[in-house]
């Protein structure tokens, strides 16, 4: 944003736009991992990302869960920095799975992954920034039946494993998770 004397003024973060898309999200429904409501959060998620101009890579990954094997992906979007270390702010954007009621995630998953969002059209607005900005929104961060054991954060997992593997843990300065 430019004021009238053409200096830049930074983007601020407009809580009814991320408000639209918590409702945006909600209007979807139900989005457990591998469900069809999850597939068009999470092309809700790119569309939103490409609107911004922000590169989004997906992570996909198939999770061997007590429902046995789901394939997940996760969504890693990137706003270059100055420098190639990077800060992650993370959110899920998956949804519990209750067959007993109809469960939307307004408050798990949708206002999370809404802000994240809306912070990426901050980040994006203010240029360069010291750091390279990684959006991660997680699939598979709920349980698929109850939190016993590792039936959880398949997402987070898998991200961090990936990583690992790959040696670029190295340049993570900080991980900042969004969670209801």
């Amino acid at each position: 944003m430019t004021t009238a004397a053409g200096a830049q003024t930074p983007t601020a973060f407009d809580s009814s736009k991320a408000w639209e898309h918590l409702r945006q999200q909600v209007a979807i429904g139900p989005r457990p991992s591998g469900s069809p409501g999850n597939v068009k959060n999470r092309d809700y998620i790119k569309a939103q990302m490409a609107a911004l101009g922000i590169k989004t890579a997906e992570q996909p990954f198939t999770a061997t869960t007590p429902l046995g094997p789901i394939k997940m992906v996760n969504l890693i979007a990137t706003i270059p920095g100055k420098s190639t270390d990077r800060i992650v702010l993370a959110s899920h954007f998956d949804t519990k799975l209750f067959r007993e009621f109809r469960f939307v995630g307004a408050s798990d998953g949708a206002s999370s992954t809404a802000a994240l969002i809306e912070l990426a059209r901050v980040i994006k607005g203010r240029g360069a920034l010291p750091f390279t900005i990684e959006l991660l929104f997680l699939d598979g961060e709920e349980a698929t039946g109850e939190w016993i054991g590792t039936d959880n954060t398949y997402g987070s997992r898998h991200y961090v494993e990936t990583a690992r593997k790959a040696g670029s843990l190295k340049s993570l300065r900080a991980l900042v998770l969004l969670d209801m």
